[in-house]
């Protein structure tokens, strides 16, 4: 069987191709996807650059191995992007280096503090429940947002259609 692994780093996108346990391919491009003149805290990333550097390198690989059966996807675990409900995304994709919930939620506590005071979880800075908070709080959700998802999630949703 011929498979196809891909990962959505915060720095680089990777795929490989493999078959019975042996690499046939692999490509490593830089994700230089950052979003320039943000808060020092935020780290955001251009999904749009992200998803063309992706989606070209699956098609590239599996126009060079059509007999590529499956695909896996990996990456940044703790990042949201917002999508309507077409399965647009409407956002930059937050990234795990984002520091908003490290901001003062009130007097005493952060964002992430609050929250794990509230649900008994510890909660960082970075966690996309904490991001999706921040942004509730702060009217930074999209108006037309449905949901929101991992970059890995919304790159396979693109995959199946």
């Amino acid at each position: 069987m011929t498979v196809l692994g891909l990962d959505i780093g915060t720095t680089t996108i990777s795929a490989v191709v493999m078959r019975d346990g042996k690499v046939l391919a692999a490509k490593t491009l830089k994700n230089d996807s950052f979003l320039p003149g943000r808060p020092v805290w935020e780290k955001a990333q251009d999904v749009r650059q992200i998803i063309t550097v992706a989606m070209q390198t699956v098609n590239e690989l599996r126009t060079a191995y059509p007999e590529i059966e499956r695909i896996g996807l990996t990456g940044q675990q703790h990042g949201i992007v917002y999508l309507d409900g077409s399965g647009t995304a409407l956002s930059p994709l937050y990234i795990w280096q984002d520091g908003r919930g490290d901001l003062p939620y009130d007097d005493s506590r952060s964002y992430a503090s609050y929250l794990t005071e509230l649900t008994g979880y510890p909660l960082a800075t970075g966690y996309g429940l904490v991001t999706h908070f921040y942004n509730l709080k702060n009217g930074l959700v999209p108006d037309n947002a449905k949901t929101f998802c991992t970059i890995h999630d919304y790159i396979a949703m693109l995959l199946a259609g």
